[in-house]
């Protein structure tokens, strides 16, 4: 190996080690839930279990950096002509590793709309997404999980809406969680 290349693979490995330290993450903080908005806030947050969840912390790679937990939402038309809505979020603070995603077809407007694992939609909710830890509840039962689009806006590329739930461990369907007074606002990627 050439001195030429040891510096570089020293260089390379100065580079990761700073990159993951930077991105360390911080205690679990103190959250609110966000405020019920139409202007594309990137808020996306409910109580689950009666407890606080929303969007916070950033996600950290070690080619990619760390990038803030914001809110997506992605419409495109699939191939068979649904149009495929999705709506998600994380939470990262210290050990604590979750995210939030609503999937759906065919929603265009706004409204309220049943949401139901039989026709392709769901709700999904990973508590912890390690290897060791991993759950996962999901949408199962019909007339369990509700959406209403309150701001449906392809020219200002804005979705706002409220949500709720029950959704139930993918390994043990005596296991759920209830999710209320949901709500989300961000930008829709149009694609």
């Amino acid at each position: 190996m050439t001195v030429l290349m040891k510096q570089k693979n020293i260089l390379l490995a100065l580079f990761l080690t700073a990159a993951f330290y930077s991105c360390r993450k911080e205690g679990i903080p103190n959250l609110t839930l966000p405020a019920i908005t139409q202007t594309g806030q990137n808020t996306l947050g409910f109580l689950i279990d009666s407890k606080i969840w929303a969007n916070y912390g950033k996600r950290c790679t070690t080619l990619g950096g760390c990038k803030d937990n914001k809110v997506s939402a992605i419409q495109y038309t699939q191939s068979n002509g649904d149009v495929y809505l999705e709506i998600s979020a994380g939470y990262n603070a210290d050990t604590v590793d979750q995210a939030f995603y609503i999937s759906t077809t065919n929603i265009t407007n706004t409204g309220t709309f049943f949401i139901d694992s039989s026709l392709n939609q769901g709700m999904t909710f990973y508590a912890n997404q390690s290897a060791q830890f991993f759950q996962n509840y999901r949408t199962r039962k019909p007339g369990k999980c509700f959406l209403t689009i309150t701001r449906f806006d392809t020219t200002n590329k804005i979705i706002s809406g409220v949500f709720n739930a029950t959704l139930y461990n993918i390994f043990n369907l005596n296991d759920s969680v209830k999710i209320d007074s949901g709500r989300f606002d961000a930008k829709l990627d149009l694609r």
